[in-house]
């Protein structure tokens, strides 16, 4: 019997290794991925069994014409995309602040992980609280300035309901986003600055070419994550609004549940699921590929 080389049983070592990765890989995220495909192109109701059968694209027809699916399509989107831009914004701004010496530094950066680090089930009634019509603390805050917000439903109308939920998913995310921006900006060399100050660059000059061209790859990263998670995230929507009102905050994901599990039509919410995640390919392709061409740029 011929012995192996020293280069194929590194080659072994290395498959062997991997081997319980690519097998809970295959099991628990590419076999679901290709039976939800699979179950998007049947007529299957949990609660009519026997009449399981192919039906070809009409879960897909069905949902464009009629199952709202283009709206919530565009919920959705929205929803990834202001949470992620505020968490950006606003992350980068106090990761700044907190990146420069100060009395109580490390407790004040404990705090803000806070809402992070969070339950669900908890940040979702607490802000349930917060916009309650009557006795929320919003608006008797507001009412003291005398504005007219008493009783005012935050998540009961259809016009302020998804700007409160986005809100709520900026806040519940920004623990996260700080992290990462303090983590890039720890890693920029003083002394570039230091430079720039004695060339006369004052504080925008100095954000503008060193400390944003340095955290690009840092953000391309938190916003790839970040708009997975949100756009992904069904139980905050759920536990704050349930897709309401009016389905003003109706967005894929709690669709899917609505869908699967009250309605139990599992072809049309498998046919939904399967939009998410091809748009969810799509837009970290195109966002990924446009970072890693910046950065051959720079």
């Amino acid at each position: 019997m011929r012995r192996l080389t020293l280069s194929q049983r590194d080659a072994l070592l290395g498959l062997a290794l991997i081997s319980p990765v690519m097998i809970f890989v295959l099991v628990f995220v590419a076999w679901p991925f290709i039976d939800t495909i699979r179950t998007s192109f049947f007529n299957y109701n949990l609660l009519k069994p026997k009449q399981v059968g192919w039906i070809g694209l009409q879960n897909y027809i069905t949902l464009f014409t009629t199952g709202n699916l283009i709206p919530m399509w565009i919920r959705t989107v929205l929803l990834a995309f202001s949470t992620i831009a505020g968490q950006l914004v606003v992350g980068l701004l106090i990761a700044l602040m907190l990146n420069r010496p100060f009395v109580g530094r490390g407790i004040v950066r404990s705090s803000f992980v806070i809402p992070w680090a969070l339950p669900t089930l908890v940040a979702a009634f607490a802000i349930r609280w917060l916009f309650d019509a009557n006795f929320g603390p919003t608006n008797q805050v507001l009412s003291l300035f005398g504005l007219p917000f008493q009783g005012f439903p935050w998540l009961g109308r259809t016009d302020t309901a998804m700007p409160v939920v986005i809100m709520a998913h900026v806040w519940k995310g920004l623990g996260y986003v700080i992290l990462l921006m303090l983590a890039g900006l720890q890693t920029i060399p003083t002394d570039l600055y230091e430079a720039a100050r004695v060339d006369g660059a004052n504080m925008w000059q100095e954000f503008r070419r060193i400390t944003l061209p340095h955290l690009r790859y840092v953000i391309s990263i938190a916003f790839v994550l970040r708009f997975i998670w949100t756009f992904n995230w069904f139980d905050f929507v759920f536990l704050t609004t349930s897709g309401g009102p009016s389905q003003s905050t109706m967005t894929l994901p709690v669709s899917v549940y609505i869908t699967a599990f009250k309605s139990f039509n599992m072809g049309k919410a498998a046919a939904i699921a399967t939009v998410m995640a091809l748009t969810l390919m799509l837009f970290s392709v195109l966002f990924i590929r446009v970072a890693m061409q910046e950065e051959t740029e720079i």
